[in-house]
């Protein structure tokens, strides 16, 4: 807000329930300290000089930095439906007329933490996961790169997703090659029947996870 008075109202408010807030008095202002620093909520006087409060949002919402933060606007002069809903196309959340409810102020600061709060545990818990799985797809890859059964990955549809190189001195095909073959170049009729009846198998519910046996495999010299 580009005016002390309201700048000191509203700190004061939000100071009395605990909440750390840092204040600006334009819009530039604004943006040359979220440059540096994060924030969980961003409250946003319209009417202000140089850039307008629906300029700023905008250039909020185009950065990534920025994208996700709540953005609440405050305002006496536009308070009107038409400018509300221009707040909310701009990329507010909500929109507070001035003068102000203290009560219903901090009601909405609250609500709009404690969303930010978890969402932010749920994108920790997702990083959290998906270093798991890579770590578990690194060991995996490792094991499978070296030892001397050869381990494959499959879809449902036979499509090969991964050989082990280890198909090469059994097969004489790098895992590139024997994927890129056909069916019937890959396997003698015995295995295609029961790859073919595994699959059947799968499509009924009857076998998931990972299969283990002894199958037949053609070479690229053709024996």
């Amino acid at each position: 807000d580009d005016k002390e008075e309201n700048l000191y109202s509203i700190r004061k408010v939000l100071e009395r329930d605990q909440f750390e807030v840092v204040t600006a008095h334009s819009g530039l202002e604004a943006l040359r300290y979220l440059l540096k620093h994060d924030v969980s909520l961003i409250l946003i006087d319209v009417q202000m000089p140089e850039m307008n409060g629906y300029e700023l949002a905008e250039m909020l919402r185009g950065d990534p930095a920025t994208a996700h933060v709540p953005i609440i606007f405050v305002s006496a002069a536009y308070a009107d439906e038409q400018h509300q809903f221009e707040g909310y196309e701009a990329g507010g959340v909500d929109y507070i007329v001035k003068p102000f409810d203290p009560a219903i102020l901090l009601g909405k600061v609250r609500i709009f933490l404690e969303l930010a709060q978890y969402r932010n545990c749920l994108e920790r818990m997702v990083e959290e996961r998906t270093e798991e799985l890579r770590r578990s797809e690194e060991k995996y890859r490792l094991l499978a790169e070296n030892i001397a059964d050869v381990i494959w990955r499959m879809d449902r549809s036979g499509r090969l997703i991964y050989v082990s190189p280890s198909i090469e001195s059994l097969t004489g095909f790098s895992s590139e090659e024997f994927m890129a073959i056909s069916f019937e170049e890959r396997y003698p009729p015995a295995t295609q029947k029961d790859i073919l009846g595994m699959l059947d198998e799968a499509d009924e519910g009857k076998v998931e996870g990972a299969w283990c046996g002894e199958e037949e495999l053609n070479r690229k010299d053709g024996t």
